[in-house]
């Protein structure tokens, strides 16, 4: 058991993992204020122009996506170091109609919310292979 356990403690590897989440437990916590600081953007944006911004939202779900790897790595539920060693996320695979209408300067308002709910559902689905069950009344007309 004492040769095990200085065998663990002298692994090179491990030293290394420790040192890159050492290295990604900063950039997470410098992400956090340029997350806070997007979310605030596009408030304004939103408050003064009536539409959400297309490169804000492009960029938000970049770096949301790039925080959720970051935590992956550091629970070690991923062995994949987040970028730069691995290329940096692609929002249009998130929500692509969402981006779509803020970059055609469509307004925000309810349909636009529900369809973007509905398109991360539909996602989630065809990721997991499973499909939900619509009843009669999910098929009614929007208003």
């Amino acid at each position: 058991m004492n040769e095990e356990l200085k065998d663990h403690v002298t692994d090179t590897n491990v030293w290394l993992r420790l040192l890159f989440m050492a290295l990604f437990g900063i950039v997470y916590a410098v992400s956090r204020f340029v997350l806070l600081a997007v979310v605030v953007a596009q408030c304004l944006w939103l408050l003064f122009t009536g539409n959400t911004n297309a490169r804000l939202l492009a960029f938000g779900g970049q770096l949301a996506t790039f925080v959720y790897q970051i935590l992956c790595y550091l629970t070690f539920n991923s062995e994949t170091r987040p970028f730069p060693f691995a290329d940096w996320p692609d929002a249009t695979a998130l929500v692509p109609e969402v981006i779509e209408e803020a970059a055609a300067g469509e307004a925000w308002d309810d349909a636009s919310e529900t369809d973007a709910e509905e398109a991360v559902i539909v996602e989630a689905e065809s990721e997991t292979g499973i499909e939900a069950e619509k009843s009669s009344s999910d098929k009614s007309v929007k208003p």
